[in-house]
């Protein structure tokens, strides 16, 4: 049964300022016995109209996701906030405001006593595994377990659907392959073993390095990019800003590229720069100029 999880010592709460600007308090909402827990910062204006989490574009697509899946949002999981007030002009929540509705959350991951909880964006992420430092770019789609209320569970941070939504070519790939995995995991009923992050080193790396780690047999990689659509025939294009690579545990190195000679890239090559890194590789080398525009080819 999908319903809101009241915990009746926070009708009315005033604990904090957010209670002089919402509309409502927005309950905790979904199955109460679910093993799949998704976790945000903070109710929405939609939400704060309604009255449920997670019901605007971000959860609709958060909900389309999971249908893909053959898992639906509202009769197979819950899904909550951080805060369950929403603050004036979405900014960001104090931690004051955030210890405040601290025992309410806690609560709701005791009533429901999911296996797997999902901590979706920055805010979240902190909360749940307040002793990680990494950003929760680094660290999205790893399995976490903690002890969590009484008991192990599966944490996995990934990203708010709102930031995948804001840049979709970047994001929505690893965002659909981190919720299938919490959902693979909340199916098997089974807990799972940790996977570790290992920190990128604080220094940059040059450009030969990132060329001799794209060369060995096995390594993983993301790009970082900024996004547009070109108006004169409406494609959209991303520029590659950033390029991290690791080809071996502990040593993960950032490229940043020049800004004047970052390559370009427009339409169906979108998706297949997180696929392959070739082309960005080819197209960093020396004389392949600024706006390359390259296609998948052998490293040389």
């Amino acid at each position: 049964m999908s319903a809101p999880l009241i915990f009746k010592d926070y009708l009315g709460c005033r604990r904090c300022p957010l209670a002089s600007s919402r509309q409502r308090i927005v309950w905790g909402y979904g199955n109460h016995h679910a093993r799949l827990m998704f976790v945000g910062q903070s109710p929405g204006a939609e939400e704060d109209s309604s009255g449920r989490p997670l019901v605007g574009a971000s959860g609709q697509f958060l909900a389309a996701v999971l249908r893909a899946l053959k898992f639906d949002l509202d009769s197979e999981a819950f899904r909550t906030n951080v805060n369950h007030c929403h603050p004036p002009g979405n900014r960001q929540c104090t931690p004051a405001e955030m210890k405040a509705c601290r025992p309410l959350l806690e609560w709701e991951i005791e009533t429901v006593d999911p296996d797997v909880i999902v901590a979706l964006g920055a805010a979240a992420y902190k909360a749940l595994l307040p002793e990680e430092k990494s950003p929760i770019t680094a660290v999205r789609g790893h399995v976490f377990v903690r002890t969590v209320c009484g008991r192990e569970r599966v944490i996995i941070p990934a990203l708010h659907p709102a930031a995948v939504l804001r840049n979709r070519p970047a994001h929505e790939r690893a965002f659909l392959a981190d919720i299938g995995k919490a959902v693979k995991i909340a199916r098997s009923g089974k807990l799972v073993e940790e996977t570790m992050a290992l920190p990128f080193r604080r220094t940059p790396g040059t450009l030969k390095e990132l060329l001799q780690a794209a060369q060995a047999d096995i390594f993983g990689f993301d790009l970082e990019t900024t996004t547009g659509i070109d108006e004169g025939n409406d494609l959209r294009w991303a520029r590659v800003i950033g390029v991290g690579i690791c080809a071996e545990p502990g040593n993960g190195i950032y490229y940043a590229c020049d800004p004047e000679q970052a390559p370009i890239w427009q339409g169906p090559y979108l998706f297949g720069l997180h696929e392959d890194l070739t082309p960005v590789v080819l197209s960093l080398r020396p004389g392949a100029g600024a706006g390359a525009r390259g296609e998948t080819a052998s490293l040389p």
